[in-house]
């Protein structure tokens, strides 16, 4: 997989990214504010800048690329939720229906890119497996655009093979300090491998994100 140099555009540089394949590490970030139920988005979109949430009854928020939203509750058991371009409500996306009972957490990701007409958005729901005492869980998200399907290894654990815009299952893995990586179909070797400290009776997402031969990032998040 020849993604090993980076050729930062312009548009990408307005988005403050840093390193050619910027890592999680520690023990996965966490986003603010997690609401029980709803919706958070992960944004893997290299070519859009910063969007904007609109799910209905007033309230908005914003998504950066490679960043992770919060879970927001949706105001009522069906929404219609917008996304734009941040701050320009007419420059619309996508408009999705997503149903909630008040329980269930789903995902919205947005994955590859509006100049090659693939931008795509998908509403996945977040199934997380029961956890014993002294157990973590950990899942994949593919957005790395011009990639065909990977798979990870976190411990002597793997995910089954994922498709670009896909997420794979939850895996459970013992806590604590774990080696991961990730590696292309087909190719003899990973191109992440990193580890991390996953805690006891938590769910992460390893978001892998960017463009095959551009830039490739991946940030490890907390779920739970």
């Amino acid at each position: 997989m020849k993604i090993r140099i980076c050729l930062i555009v312009l548009s990408v540089l307005a988005l403050t990214l840093t390193g050619c394949g910027g890592g999680g590490g520690g023990g996965g970030e966490s986003a603010a504010g997690n609401d029980s139920s709803g919706l958070r988005v992960l944004h893997g979109a290299l070519d859009i800048p910063p969007l904007t949430i609109n799910p209905g009854a007033g309230s908005t928020y914003n998504a950066n690329f490679r960043g992770n939203s919060a879970y927001r509750s949706l105001p009522g058991e069906s929404a219609s939720v917008i996304v734009h371009r941040a701050n320009i409500p007419s420059s619309v996306l996508f408009q999705l229906p997503v149903v909630s009972d008040g329980q269930t957490k789903q995902t919205l990701l947005v994955y590859g890119q509006e100049n090659d007409g693939s931008l795509s958005a998908k509403v996945h729901e977040d199934n997380f497996p029961e956890l014993s005492s002294g157990m973590a869980a950990v899942r994949v998200v593919h957005a790395l655009h011009r990639t065909g399907q990977i798979f990870a290894t976190v411990g002597t654990d793997s995910t089954r093979l994922i498709s670009h815009g896909a997420l794979s299952s939850y895996i459970t893995i013992p806590a604590g300090p774990q080696a991961y990586s990730v590696t292309e179909s087909g190719d003899p070797g990973p191109f992440i491998s990193e580890s991390s400290d996953f805690e006891e009776k938590k769910y992460y997402t390893i978001f892998v994100t960017g463009e095959e031969g551009v830039f490739f990032t991946h940030r490890v998040y907390v779920d739970n």
